[in-house]
């Protein structure tokens, strides 16, 4: 027991690089209830393993981006294609050739994995995904459908419009999925390029992000209260620029209940598999113990809806499938028997060892195509891999106060860390401010700024003249900031920060932020981990300290972080979201439907619902022009435009003025990827053009720097290289 003031709960496994596995630490710092003689520590242990199986997972976005693989062996091509060799063209087409008349383009493109030559499935041959098509030209449209708002049925009608004929759902979900595959594919290229040309420059980079997280609800849980179940979306952004790295959802679509828990825990006949382990103590005595959540094979996912789901699709079974199958009576009752038996080893799993409470399913919808996992490893294998897109350099995080990220961004961030290149912020603001309360706190700020420049122009004219506006506002908040704490009638009562931001390891000052910007009002600013040198400065000192009374050095870097911490391009991204994405709105309001059928913002097919995600957040990275302004320096998102002359009619009679306009700046409006640099543009290029999506779409950007990419994006290449050696 360690009684000190500052210290917490805290129990983590140690991750590191992946694929690796550290050590459990020894020992764990608690806090005990030393009057009733209880602990009352409640931690759990996390799992490498599951970690880097999440990982694994989100990598290549549920499998989308895996690429073929070797029938035989299950390798992927996209992983090591030096171990694959072309074996030529599976059907060719004419098609124009780039100044040298027509040549054939390849159908499809067969290969053949060395390894496993001879042995059955080792040939194999690949196409692109929109080959069999038979309309190509509505699929812009369909996208922009998509991407505002509209759901299967519209789609189903543009397409009937269009084709003269229906079709049907299922062709419209093969759309959504090729467009999410492709869109995503053409998004790794392009951020792989952007990575390589930024490293091979030279340049130190400064990756400046937010994250946060926005809950989607999907489906009914249980048929009594209707309670819809909630999915946790992870997102990170870049701040600089407003592009939006990833996000992923707590669920996994790869999984299907019933057959993972057939696969873990055995049939029903056969002893239980993975339910307790054998120890041996110091004595030599050997005992069995049940195994943990981190040990687990099941630990990864919600464990209650998994037993739940699993249960729901054997019941659906029995009472819509088996009444419909073309056999005798004796093969049914057997068939029945056998469900049964599953759905009673399912219960006493969920019931007598896992202690879980039994739920009613609504038995008129069939079960989730997938699972869902615990947020925190979503969360923690989402930051490992944002990690992994971004050049080398220092990283700012900014984030809410997330009970989780004590736990995880320690370990995911380990090697910046000790290089100290890391920088982690945690922000809280009012959000239940209504819109007159912030306009009007926004007033008083802006009153209050005036009157400090009008002062510091009157006191030092040359040092306020050079100062840029970042500058100007930075000097405010270190002037104006004050240690935020908890108070009772005037009196400090404790930390403002919840018990998760007060381990040993970080500063405990928190201050309020005197300025107003993008929504954040009433904003309080933590460091839970700082550069080392501010770090040193600040540990130690107690929560109520204040701020003003730090030296100068340590108020200026302290203004620079209040000034930086803000979640503006995740908000932004979250508000266009919900406005426009039916499944992302808000569950509530009225609706001209009621009733067992419809609840207002949900959606039921959750891997739908991340194909939309997916879909909506490259199209609003590389596809939508906008103006963006980062905090307090808004020069950034205008530019200058020499004031011109309009004419104007004196009201009540015919007579015409001229006068000047009153425009000095205008906007500027730039992709998100534009911005960070990933889309590349002339420095003349006023207002560029984002990439064409018919363009995009037709490139087989999967196989991007594989011999496949050649094959399909430059037919042709070895027949001029024959004819060319010909002629010489």
């Amino acid at each position: 027991v360690d009684d000190h003031p500052r210290s917490r709960p805290s129990a983590t496994a140690l991750w590191r690089a992946r694929g690796r596995t550290a050590p459990l630490p020894s020992s764990y710092t608690t806090i005990g209830d030393t009057t009733s003689g209880t602990c009352g520590t409640n931690f759990e242990i996390l799992s490498n393993e599951h970690l880097v199986a999440e990982i694994e997972r989100l990598r290549n976005m549920n499998g989308v981006l895996d690429g073929p693989r070797c029938r035989a062996c299950g390798a992927a091509y996209l992983e090591n294609p030096d171990e694959f060799i072309l074996n030529g063209a599976n059907g060719k087409k004419p098609v124009r050739g780039h100044g040298e008349g027509e040549v054939e383009k390849p159908l499809r493109v067969r290969l053949i994995h060395r390894p496993c030559r001879g042995r059955p499935g080792s040939r194999f041959s690949v196409t692109l995904d929109h080959l069999r098509q038979k309309s190509t030209a509505q699929n812009a449209s369909i996208l922009k459908a998509f991407v505002n708002g509209g759901g299967i049925q519209k789609v189903r009608r543009m397409i009937l419009a269009v084709e003269g004929r229906n079709c049907g759902v299922a062709r419209v979900y093969d759309r959504l999925f090729w467009l999410e595959k492709t869109l995503l594919a053409y998004e790794r290229e392009q951020l792989r390029r952007w990575k390589a040309r930024v490293e091979a420059s030279g340049q130190r980079v400064y990756n400046h992000l937010a994250h946060d997280d926005i809950a989607l609800n999907v489906n009914w849980e249980t048929s009594e209260d209707r309670r819809l179940t909630t999915l946790n979306c992870s997102t990170t952004a870049d701040v600089k620029s407003g592009y939006v790295y990833r996000i992923d959802v707590d669920f996994d679509p790869t999984i299907n209940p019933a057959d993972f828990i057939a696969q873990v825990f055995g049939e029903p006949d056969e002893p239980r598999r993975h339910l307790n382990k054998s120890y041996t103590n110091l004595a030599g005595d050997t005992f069995t113990h049940p195994l943990m959540s981190f040990q687990r094979e099941t630990g990864r996912l919600d464990e209650r809806n998994l037993f739940a789901a699993a249960a729901h699709q054997h019941s659906l079974f029995l009472s819509q499938k088996l009444p419909l199958l073309a056999a005798d009576d004796l093969t049914k009752r057997r068939i029945e028997r056998e469900v049964s038996a599953r759905i009673d080893l399912i219960d006493e799993l969920r019931l007598n060892y896992f202690a879980f409470p039994a739920t009613q399913r609504d038995t008129s919808r069939t079960p989730f195509s997938g699972i869902m996992t615990r947020d925190i490893y979503t969360k923690a294998a989402h930051l490992h891999l944002v990690k992994e897109m971004l050049p080398r350099g220092a990283i700012k995080l900014v984030t809410e106060q997330e009970a989780t990220l004590p736990r995880i961004i320690p370990h995911i961030f380990h090697d910046h860390i000790a290089a100290d290149d890391f920088t982690w912020l945690a922000i809280g603001f009012d959000k239940e401010a209504t819109k007159p309360k912030r306009q009007r706190r926004i007033s008083d700020y802006k009153q209050a700024f005036s009157v400090f420049m009008f002062a510091l122009h009157a006191s030092d004219p040359d040092a306020a003249e050079r100062m840029s506006t970042p500058d100007q506002v930075r000097a405010f908040i270190a002037r104006f900031m004050s240690t935020a704490t908890q108070t009772h009638a005037g009196v400090t009562t404790g930390p403002i920060q919840s018990s998760n931001y007060q381990q040993r390891w970080m500063p405990q000052i928190w201050v309020h932020s005197p300025v107003e910007t993008h929504g954040e009002s009433l904003k309080i600013v933590g460091l839970p981990l700082p550069r080392r040198s501010l770090r040193t400065s600040l540990l130690g000192l107690p929560f109520s300290t204040d701020v003003q009374t730090l030296d100068d050095r340590d108020k200026e870097r302290i203004a620079r972080h209040v000034f930086d911490a803000t979640l503006q391009p995740v908000s932004a991204f979250f508000n266009a979201l919900r406005e426009r994405l039916s499944p992302a709105r808000r569950a509530g309001g009225r609706s001209a439907r009621g009733g067992a059928s419809f609840v207002n913002g949900a959606f039921y097919n959750p891997r739908a619902l991340i194909a939309l995600l997916n879909i909506f957040r490259v199209h609003y990275n590389w596809f939508e022009p906008r103006p963006y302004v980062t905090a307090g320096v808004s020069e950034l998102g205008t530019e200058e435009v020499e004031r011109g002359t309009t004419v104007v009619r004196i009201p009540g009679t015919d007579e015409l003025i001229e006068v000047e306009t009153k425009a000095e700046r205008r906007p500027i409006k730039r992709t998100p990827a534009m911005r960070l640099g990933a889309h590349q543009v002339a420095d003349d290029e006023a207002n560029p053009d984002p990439p064409d999506p018919l363009r995009v779409l037709y490139r087989p950007w999967i196989y991007a720097g594989t011999p496949v990419w050649d094959k399909f994006e430059t037919p042709g290449v070895d027949q001029r290289r024959r004819r060319s050696a010909r002629v010489r």
